[in-house]
């Protein structure tokens, strides 16, 4: 019997891929966001003919309690989650921008 022991990475995706079955939902790794997060100061300030998304100034990341949000422009907190001491799912691998789908040229359509 040849058998060869799961190298660590194979047991993290084996694990991945049995919550996504445990879930019943796939968690996708291009943009899905509905609803944005927003630094209540920069809105304030936001300059004409400028989006909020250029102006944004946001850091995101872990904490002891979950996600927070922070404003690098005003030092301020947008958002901190608490879960709670729960785990949940998540993705955390990144798509090479080539390989995003909205990035795939459409057929009979051109890009510079």
């Amino acid at each position: 019997m040849n058998a060869r022991r799961k190298s660590s990475h194979e047991s993290a995706a084996n694990q991945m891929h049995s919550e996504k079955r445990i879930t019943g939902r796939h968690i996708f790794n291009h943009n899905c966001i509905q609803v944005y997060f927003h630094c209540k100061q920069c809105i304030a300030e936001l300059p004409p003919g400028t989006s909020p998304r250029e102006y944004a100034q946001l850091e995101v990341g872990w904490t002891e309690l979950g996600i927070q949000v922070w404003c690098k422009r005003h030092e301020y907190n947008v958002a901190h989650i608490d879960f709670e001491g729960l785990k949940f799912p998540a993705n955390t691998e990144a798509t090479p921008p080539r390989q995003r789908h909205h990035d795939r040229p459409i057929p009979g359509r051109r890009f510079a």
